[in-house]
């Protein structure tokens, strides 16, 4: 059996609504109908890097790594490394709730491909998102 493929993305508070109707006995293969109304709240926010972006190219550690805040979280923590989710550049250890940008940057290996990763927890769990980039060459 084949994975359903994933539904469209809900957008907050978009409104649902709930109707069963009974279906009139006209034909055997008619079956009562469903209309949703009502809201429906979406997932919750993912924080993300918003400097650099993934794909970014010339990236320079002169320049604050940004991302975006989200209020359910506790902390975040901020990975850079040679692969993906390695912290051979940098590990920041876990950064207070309301930091959104980190600028104690270690010099970067020029052209060499890097991974960031921006885990953020609610205090209970840790979810992440990775970003790929370049360095600038020296």
């Amino acid at each position: 059996v084949a994975p359903a493929s994933p539904a469209a993305p809900v957008e907050a508070e978009a409104a649902v609504t709930a109707r069963t109707t009974a279906a009139q006995p006209v034909a055997a293969e008619t079956a009562p109908t469903t209309e949703f109304v009502g809201p429906v709240s979406a997932a919750p926010q993912q924080p993300a890097l918003t400097w650099p972006v993934s794909g970014t190219a010339g990236v320079d550690s002169s320049r604050p790594f940004n991302w975006s805040r989200v209020p359910w979280a506790t902390n975040y923590w901020l990975t850079i490394g040679t692969t993906e989710g390695g912290s051979d550049i940098l590990n920041t250890g876990p950064l207070p709730a309301g930091q959104t940008s980190f600028a104690a940057l270690p010099p970067f290996p020029p052209g060499v491909p890097l991974h960031a990763r921006l885990l953020t927890s609610d205090g209970k769990d840790w979810t992440y998102a990775d970003i790929i980039f370049t360095a600038a060459g020296r």
